[in-house]
């Protein structure tokens, strides 16, 4: 049985589940029944921060990491650092490679990406 036909027998079963459990049950069950690294992404919001509460009280080996694009507020960065006192976990920051991003902010401007999607897309 391939990777994948055990990862769709695994979400299969999960699914089935789920309508059944309430939030920390889901997180712990994917947490639990999902094989190899699970990540999850957080901007912080309210959602995310009852998603993070889940996944750090149950103590899970569930990653925490979110996108730093180094224009965050400063009420997220107070966030970021509270939630980590918290629960002792750290959150781990994915930066964008800047190698690739400064040409694009030439071309376009710091927001220049809010344009279009194409800007968002944009492989120049």
């Amino acid at each position: 049985m391939t990777d994948t036909n055990i990862l769709r027998d695994q979400l299969l079963i999960i699914s089935d589940a789920f309508p059944l459990l309430n939030l920390a049950q889901r997180i712990e069950t994917v947490g639990l029944d999902i094989g190899g690294r699970v990540v999850f992404t957080t901007n912080f919001g309210i959602e995310h921060q009852a998603i993070a509460d889940a996944i750090f009280t149950q103590e899970l080996e569930i990653d925490a990491v979110t996108l730093e694009t180094g224009q965050l507020f400063s009420e997220t960065y107070e966030l970021w650092a509270g939630t980590e006192r918290r629960y002792g976990r750290r959150i781990l920051a994915l930066c964008p490679d800047y190698q690739h991003l400064t040409p694009l902010i030439a071309r376009q401007g710091m927001n220049g990406f809010c344009t279009s999607v194409e800007a968002r897309s944009s492989q120049e």
